[in-house]
């Protein structure tokens, strides 16, 4: 006779193997049915949830939630006395099915037997892909939209740098100018044709370089901004909080 952990194991392979790997076709949720007409918790039904844990968790069943099942109670319609079936479901909370419930479980009643009942159960798990649909869909975005202005902030930080360097060329041509100006005018019979010529330049390079000063500030400002989308993304805010919620 075989085991449990055996019926587990080959349960867990042929389910992944027959949805995810032969039909591409991801598993977003677990429906576990429980007749609310039964009285009692029977053996068999004990090895059917192990059973069914097992194949939900497995190989993490250390540190397995179980927020993407829901426990579906069904045959209410079947019942002669509803107050016998919400007695039996508070056992069901409180005992077998508790471990379940607190780690994420949900539990719904498929009090008739018909369609609207069953999108009702299902409407959790339902919403559950929704939400990581959502999430991946937002990631998607998010990182589109992270490698534009991580682009942008690349580019920006390029020209910022080339005007860093071509004002440190300027600068250095504004310290030779004042120099040069400070050495014509000491001296003793000034070339006044050349230090007017110097003068012009000085100017010139002066004038470059305030523009170099002030190109680096608006730059300096356009990086900041950017940093700010990055930082402050809504796109970002959003996936921050699908995840919270």
């Amino acid at each position: 006779m075989r085991s449990i952990k055996k019926i587990s194991s080959e349960s867990h392979s042929f389910i992944f193997y027959f949805f995810k790997k032969k039909r591409n076709i991801a598993i977003h949720g677990w429906l576990f049915l429980h007749r609310i007409t039964d009285n009692r918790t029977t053996g068999p039904h004990q090895k059917n949830l192990t059973i069914f844990k097992t194949i939900v968790a497995g190989n993490k069943s250390n540190r397995l939630n179980f927020n993407n099942v829901v426990i579906v109670t069904t045959m209410w319609q079947r019942l002669d006395k509803i107050n016998t079936g919400y007695e039996r479901e508070s056992e069901l909370k409180s005992g077998c099915l508790k471990d379940m419930i607190e780690r994420g479980a949900r539990t719904t009643r498929l009090r008739e037997e018909n369609q609207q009942d069953a999108l009702v159960a299902i409407a959790p798990i339902v919403d559950l892909f929704n939400h990581r649909h959502n999430l991946r869909q937002l990631s998607i975005e998010g990182q589109h939209e992270m490698a534009e202005l991580n682009e942008q902030l690349r580019n920006k930080t390029l020209a910022f740098k080339k005007i860093l360097a071509e004002m440190e060329i300027t600068l250095v041509k504004h310290q030779q100018l004042l120099g040069k100006i400070d050495k014509e005018i000491k001296r003793p019979k000034t070339d006044r044709v050349g230090l007017t010529s110097l003068l012009d330049e000085y100017t010139n390079v002066d004038n470059a370089l305030s523009a170099g000063y002030n190109q680096a500030q608006d730059w300096t400002t356009k990086i900041g901004e950017t940093q700010g989308k990055i930082a402050s993304s809504s796109l970002l805010s959003n996936l921050r909080g699908l995840c919270s919620s």
